[in-house]
């Protein structure tokens, strides 16, 4: 059915084509009713134009450079992690999951920029706000700290008893979406060069020699001197 779908948007002008404008789930709708009626020779037709499409894509990537093509897939990563965000967003809404509160700063800016008319304004109270918050103290951020907390907890409350709806009905709690990533090109590394290693055989200790007697070749001990008695 996607066959269909890609090959009918890229078959008709854009700008005059029936597809113009229209949402990705309404697309796949009626295409999913006009890929019935067909016959298997229109699907075949389809499937192979759809085929020659995908293989001329295929043949543009690869005259790529490595640092355009990976520039490319996290272009598309980023991209499906932007929808991927949406769709969790948008399902959360659907199923009315409580929305967290904004934290003690984020209280004190929607304060400020409260009297805003215009988005210059508001990035000029924003800017004020910021600047306010890092000259308060402790004591002076204590209300809005305060008005967090109470927050945070009736938040909680809320959660609990969604979540405890969910699983009553049966329903599915959407998980957050982890972000994707493209895997960087592996670089070329050199060869390194080989390091000579110290032997591990410990060195062998020789002996220090001993120093030779001195004494007079051919020549005994000197003779005692006989005293005479008295």
């Amino acid at each position: 059915m996607w066959n269909f779908v890609c090959a009918s948007k890229t078959r008709e002008p854009r700008p005059t084509s029936s597809w113009a404008g229209e949402k990705v789930s309404e697309a796949g709708k009626r295409a999913a009713i006009l890929w019935k009626e067909i016959s298997e020779a229109e699907k075949k037709k389809y499937e192979d134009e759809a085929a020659k499409i995908t293989k001329q894509r295929r043949a543009n990537y690869e005259k790529l450079t490595p640092q355009a093509q990976n520039a490319l897939k996290i272009q598309t990563q980023e991209r499906l992690s932007r929808s991927d965000k949406f769709s969790y967003h948008k399902k959360i809404k659907e199923l009315g999951k409580p929305k967290q509160p904004a934290n003690a700063y984020a209280l004190y800016v929607q304060e400020i920029a409260k009297g805003a008319k215009s988005v210059d304004e508001a990035k000029i109270s924003t800017k004020k706000a910021a600047q306010g918050w890092n000259a308060m103290n402790a004591r002076e951020r204590a209300p809005y700290v305060a008005k967090f907390e109470t927050l945070r907890q009736q938040y909680e409350a809320e959660l609990k008893a969604w979540e405890s709806k969910m699983l009553k009905t049966g329903q599915e709690i959407p998980k957050r979406p982890i972000k994707r990533t493209a895997s960087a090109p592996a670089r070329k590394t050199t060869a390194a060069k080989p390091v000579r290693r110290a032997s591990s055989v410990p060195a062998r200790k020789t002996a220090a020699k001993k120093p030779k007697a001195v004494g007079t070749k051919g020549r005994g001990r000197p003779k005692k001197i006989a005293t005479a008695k008295k």
